[in-house]
């Protein structure tokens, strides 16, 4: 879904960030961005930022808030 339209903007340990050009299937039926992205986006920012300290076998990701997938959208039109 993301694989060509995902940029990593910058990197260091602990913080990576990168950009992805929003295209009509991340929105919803409002044509906004669907909630399901941000929460993808979430995970994937924190997996690429656990494994920027070089730890690839971090587990499951099991709980992710809605304050912070709210940040994630934040930052998206910042």
């Amino acid at each position: 879904m993301f694989q060509q339209k995902l940029r990593v903007t910058a990197a260091r340990p602990g913080t990576v960030n990168f950009e992805l050009d929003i295209q009509k299937e991340h929105t919803n039926r409002l044509n906004i961005i669907h909630g399901g992205t941000l929460a993808c986006m979430t995970d994937l920012g924190g997996s690429l930022a656990v494994a920027s300290r070089g730890l690839f076998a971090t587990g499951v990701s099991t709980d992710l808030s809605g304050a912070l997938c709210f940040q994630v959208m934040f930052e998206m039109v910042r």
